[in-house]
């Protein structure tokens, strides 16, 4: 199923960010550190995995109302 498929790529790229944030080293880098985090934790979130299915399931509503 199709959300099944938006959450494991979100899941994917929250993994591929904390990477990214994990190397993240320099003193210079702590900005973009401290932003890379919230964004993994925004898209790691149930809100934000809800709010996923809503827009699918929306999106397949529309879809069959042509039907």
């Amino acid at each position: 199923m199709l959300v099944f498929s938006f959450i494991s790529d979100t899941k994917r790229a929250v993994g591929l960010l904390k990477q990214y944030q994990a190397s993240l080293t320099s003193p210079e880098e702590q900005a973009l550190k401290t932003s890379v985090e919230q964004v993994s934790s925004i898209f790691g979130s149930h809100l934000f995995q809800a709010l996923l299915g809503e827009v699918h399931l929306t999106n397949i509503r529309d879809f069959l109302t042509y039907f």
